[in-house]
C-alpha cells in the first residue's frame, strides 16, 4: 500500500476512500480523514473508527500526527474515541470559563429584559425598568459581570443621589445577577446581594396655610395640564393618576366616579364648585379618540395622560417654585391635613380621601356619607379661596 500524497488527494473523486500506507488505519473520505482501529469488549474485538478533521485545515502531515498521537493512546489503554470525546469536553470547558469571563454587563441585562422583564411585566414596567438601565454609566456596561465585585456595586449605587432610585436600582441589579447565574452564564457569586439599600421612608411632607397662599398666588404660572391636575388634587384630594385618567363621562356634576383606584374599587369623587368649574373649563380634544379623556396623553392617541408627565411640568419650574421639597403627591397629604386643620371628623377625611376602612369596621359599616362629603369638600375650597392674593 502506498503513502498518501497532496497530489492524489487532489485527484481523488467524491465517495472515493483512500487508505495511507504510511500509516496504518489512516484513512481519507471525501475531505474527511478519519482513523480505524480494533477495539477489544471483552470477549468480542471490534472495528472502529473516529474521525481526525477535513481538509484544508488538516493537511496530511497533521492528519498523520494525530493518527499516530491516537494509537499510542490506544497502545496506552485509552479508546481513540474516548480520547477525542475527552479533548472536546475539555475544550467546551474551557470555552465556556472564557465565556464567562468575557460576558459583558450589556449582555447580561440584554438577557435578563428579554427572558424575563419582557414576560412577566406590563408596558409601562418594561419602560421604566429600561429607563432605569439607561442611567447606569458606560463603563460599567462594558465590564464583564464576572469581575464586578462587592464594592464596586455599593459604589455604583452611591452614584445616584435619590435613596429610591439606589433601591430600585439595587433590586434590579440583584435579580439580574440571580437570572444569569441561574442561566450558568456566570459564576454564582453576586456582588448585589445583602447591600445595604435605603429603606422604603414615608414621607411626612403637606403644606401649611403660609405655604398655601405661595403655592396658590403661584399656580397660575404653570403650563395648563400640570396647573389644573394639581389644583384639583388640592381641592379634593385624589391620587395624580386617578386625576388623570378622568373620562369626561364619568363627571355629572358635583360627583366623578373614579374607575381607577388604588384599591381596584371604583368609588365617588365628590367635587367643589370651585372643581366643577375647572372641568367645565378644560378644552376638549379635536382627536375623537383623545376626546374621550379630561386630560389626554399629548404623546400617545388614545390614551389618557400619564401622571409623570403632569409633574414634570412642575419639575421643570422648580427653580420658581415659592415652597422647597414639594412634590406633586404632597398635594393629597395637604388635602388630608388640612380637612383635620378645619374641623372635618375623621370619618369623613377618610372617606374623602379614597382610604378603605380598616378591620371589622370596612366590613359592615358600608356607608359613604356623601352629603357630609360634599359638606366638608366644600368647606376646605372656601378656605383655600381666603388664601388667593
Amino acid at each position: 500500500m502506498k503513502p498518501l500524497t497532496d497530489a492524489v488527494l487532489k485527484r481523488v473523486k467524491p465517495g472515493i476512500t483512500l487508505a495511507d500506507g504510511l500509516v496504518p488505519g489512516l484513512r481519507y473520505r471525501s475531505g474527511t480523514w478519519i482513523l480505524r482501529y480494533r477495539h477489544d469488549e471483552g470477549e468480542r474485538r471490534l472495528l472502529k473508527q473516529v474521525k481526525l478533521g477535513a481538509l484544508p485545515v488538516m493537511d496530511l502531515e497533521k492528519a498523520r500526527a494525530r493518527a499516530r498521537e491516537l494509537k499510542a493512546e490506544r497502545q496506552a489503554g485509552t479508546s481513540p474515541q474516548a480520547f477525542v470525546q475527552m479533548q472536546k469536553d475539555e475544550m467546551a470547558a474551557g470555552n465556556a470559563a472564557h465565556a464567562k469571563q468575557r460576558y459583558e454587563v450589556r449582555d447580561l441585562l440584554i438577557h435578563y429584559g428579554n427572558e424575563h422583564i419582557n414576560q412577566r411585566r406590563s408596558k409601562k414596567g418594561i419602560y421604566e425598568s429600561v429607563n432605569l438601565f439607561k442611567r447606569l454609566p458606560e463603563e460599567f456596561m462594558e465590564r464583564p459581570a464576572q469581575t464586578i465585585q462587592r464594592s464596586e456595586a455599593h459604589g455604583l449605587l452611591q452614584l445616584f443621589e435619590a435613596p429610591s432610585v439606589r433601591r430600585t436600582l439595587g433590586r434590579e441589579l440583584r435579580a439580574a445577577w440571580d437570572h444569569a447565574i441561574a442561566a450558568g452564564r456566570i459564576e454564582e457569586r453576586n456582588p448585589f446581594v445583602k447591600l445595604k439599600l435605603p429603606p422604603q421612608g414615608k414621607r411626612g411632607r403637606y403644606l401649611n396655610d403660609a405655604e398655601l397662599k405661595l403655592l396658590l398666588a403661584w399656580l397660575p404660572s404653570l403650563p395648563r395640564t400640570s396647573r389644573d391636575v394639581l389644583h384639583l388634587m388640592l381641592l379634593c384630594g385624589p391620587r395624580p393618576v386617578e386625576v388623570c385618567s378622568l373620562r369626561r363621562t364619568d363627571v355629572q356634576g358635583n360627583v366623578a366616579q373614579l374607575l381607577d383606584t388604588k384599591t381596584g374599587n371604583p368609588r365617588d369623587l365628590h367635587l367643589p364648585m370651585q372643581a366643577q368649574a375647572i372641568i367645565d373649563a378644560r378644552p376638549v380634544a379635536k382627536r375623537a379618540k383623545d376626546a374621550v379623556w379630561l386630560f389626554p396623553s399629548p404623546t400617545m392617541r388614545g390614551k389618557h395622560l400619564d401622571q409623570k408627565a403632569a409633574y414634570l411640568g412642575i419639575y421643570a419650574r422648580r427653580d420658581d417654585m415659592p415652597v422647597k421639597d414639594f412634590t406633586l403627591y404632597d398635594a393629597r397629604r395637604t388635602f388630608r391635613t388640612g380637612l383635620s386643620r378645619i374641623g372635618c371628623p375623621q370619618e369623613v377625611a377618610e372617606l374623602l380621601i379614597g382610604h378603605s376602612k380598616a378591620g371589622i369596621v370596612g366590613v359592615y359599616d358600608l356607608s359613604s356619607r356623601p352629603e357630609e362629603q360634599r359638606l366638608w369638600v366644600q368647606k376646605w375650597a372656601d378656605h383655600l379661596d381666603t388664601l388667593r392674593p
